[in-house]
């Protein structure tokens, strides 16, 4: 669980407080563009123990759609 916890800190946590930041000065400006990065482990699935780093980017890529449609509706994209 620490190696899990670990990973969604870095993962989920660093990608979220990022786009937090970034996402309020767009919607002050008036626009701008967010570029998260992800795996192809986000998608399907791997053998060798990597379910905390598939998962973590699993929730990168829904995040990186959820605040996209947020996002979209203030004029920001």
């Amino acid at each position: 669980m620490d190696q899990w916890d670990k990973l969604f800190s870095v993962n989920v946590r660093g990608v979220m407080m990022t786009c937090k930041l970034f996402g309020a000065q767009m919607v002050k400006q008036g626009g701008g563009k967010i570029i998260n990065l992800s795996s192809v482990r986000g998608q399907r699935a791997a053998t060798g123990g990597n379910s905390a780093y598939c998962a973590s980017k699993g929730a990168v890529d829904m995040i990186t759609k959820q605040l996209a449609t947020e996002l979209a509706c203030t004029g920001s994209t």
